[in-house]
């Protein structure tokens, strides 16, 4: 029988239940955590009942970190400095009649600087 691994929410151990609905003809099984925070949906086997719950997502590494980093700041960097056509507004019933240009550069730079995993 297979190891369970801790419940990723509180950190309790992992235990097996058997899932005893009446209409099941075979019960089936489930893992998760021996708080309730976490199971596996009903399982044919133990085996099947760990597998589901021993799978965790993989973690990036601080080098893959890094490099997206670097082409986000990058893409920062050439939005900043970029030739781009700017929008024009409409000025408000307050403002003097005419139109007014918005440059977006800065702030697409910033919402492309915000998408970093490490602060800038």
């Amino acid at each position: 029988m297979a190891k369970l691994k801790a419940c990723p929410f509180c950190g309790g151990p992992g235990v097996y239940r058997r899932a005893n609905a009446s209409w099941v003809k075979h019960p089936n099984w489930t893992a998760g955590c021996e708080h309730g925070h976490a199971t596996s949906p009903d399982m044919e086997s133990k085996k099947e009942a760990a597998d589901w719950w021993n799978r965790r997502p993989k973690r990036r590494s601080a080098t893959a970190d890094m490099q997206r980093d670097a082409v986000l700041e990058e893409a920062a960097t050439m939005a900043e400095h970029a030739t781009i056509n700017v929008s024009m507004h409409w000025d408000g019933p307050d403002d003097p009649p005419g139109r007014r240009a918005i440059d977006h550069r800065d702030v697409i730079a910033a919402a492309i600087r915000a998408m970093k995993v490490s602060p800038v």
